[in-house]
Parts: C-alpha cells; sequence; structure tokens
C-alpha cells in the first residue's frame, strides 16, 4: 500500500514534488490584460508627445517672447536717442537741419556736440574794423592806460 500512497502524492501534489501550473510566457493578444496593457502604453504615449509639444512651444514661447523683448529694447533705445537729440538742439537753439549733425553716443555726448554746434554757430560780437583807419582789419588792442594818454595828448593841443 506503500507504493499507492507515493503514487497518490503524486499525482494529487500531496507529496514533495508538487505539480506548479504552467505559466505561458506569453499571454495572446486577446487576452483582456494584454489589451488594457496596450491601451495605457498608447495613452502614456499620446501624453508624452504632449508634454513633449507643450515643452517645444513653451521654448518656442520663450524665444519668441525673447526676440520680442529685444525689439522693445532696441525700439526704445533709439526713441531715448531721438529724444537726446531732440532736447539738445532745442536747448541750444539748434534747427532741425542741424540734428543729423549731433550724430549717435549717449545723451551726454549728443549734448556736449550740441554745446558746441550751438557756440560755432552763434553770432560773434561785431568788433569794429581798423582797416578804415589805417589798420590791418584787426581790432586794435589798446589798454586803458594808453588810451588815456592819447586823450590827454589830443586834448593838449
Amino acid at each position: 500500500m506503500s507504493e499507492e500512497n507515493n503514487e497518490q502524492q503524486e499525482t494529487t501534489g500531496g507529496g514533495t514534488e508538487t505539480a506548479t501550473p504552467t505559466i505561458p510566457d506569453r499571454l495572446p493578444d486577446d487576452h483582456p490584460l494584454v489589451k488594457s496593457l496596450e491601451q495605457w502604453k498608447a495613452e502614456a504615449k499620446s501624453l508624452r508627445d504632449k508634454v513633449r509639444e507643450l515643452e517645444d512651444g513653451q521654448k518656442s514661447g520663450q524665444n519668441e517672447l525673447q526676440s520680442e523683448l529685444e525689439t522693445v529694447r532696441d525700439d526704445n533705445t533709439k526713441k531715448d536717442l531721438e529724444i537726446a537729440r531732440l532736447t539738445a538742439a532745442l536747448n541750444h537753439g539748434l534747427s532741425a537741419d542741424d540734428l543729423d549733425l549731433l550724430g549717435t553716443g549717449t545723451a551726454e555726448e549728443i549734448t556736449k556736440r550740441a554745446e558746441r554746434l550751438a557756440e560755432r554757430l552763434s553770432p560773434e560780437p561785431v568788433v569794429p574794423s581798423s582797416v578804415n583807419q589805417g589798420g590791418n582789419g584787426t581790432a586794435p588792442q589798446v589798454s586803458g592806460e594808453k588810451l588815456a594818454e592819447q586823450i590827454w595828448s589830443r586834448n593838449r593841443i
């Protein structure tokens, strides 16, 4: 009877050797778990693609904003330069024709150029010419003492 018990234990799994169910290496494609896994993979891929699109769009948007910011800064700098030129011309009595002569640079540089240009364009004091009196066309250089002597010497005669 012991042989029968051994055989029964082997077939019923009550002995040292147990019969394990075999697990297939792969489930069939129509299995509900396989279908569910495929759906999750597709959804994960779709979400990764959306994240990638958003990141690319964000980078693109940041690049566009950076470019727009640079354009606005350039325009602002140009406007500040034009304001500096107009202010300098107005403050120093220059005409619109003189604006090109002020050039570019900082507001301080433009103001200095406007000052120099205004000095050059301002009428110089009129000095009577001494050509008619036998001079060389320059204003006579006479000190106060010499002038007083000349006046006294004319009155003595």
